[in-house]
């Protein structure tokens, strides 16, 4: 999912991926582990949640 500023990837499984694109425009920085990005980490999975997403069957 992409932002205006962020991009947030979400993973069944490992880690995931949280870039501030203004300031890290290459992502090189994962800031989702970071306490201090908990909050943005938390309303991406919201949005993400909401998504509807298109099966095969669909």
């Amino acid at each position: 999912m992409i932002s205006e500023r962020y991009r947030f990837t979400e993973f069944r499984w490992g880690e995931d991926e949280l870039y501030d694109l203004e300031a890290d425009p290459d992502e090189w920085v994962n800031l989702a582990g970071r306490p201090e990005y908990a909050e943005k980490v938390k309303e991406f999975k919201k949005e993400i949640a909401k998504a509807v997403w298109n099966d095969k069957e669909g």
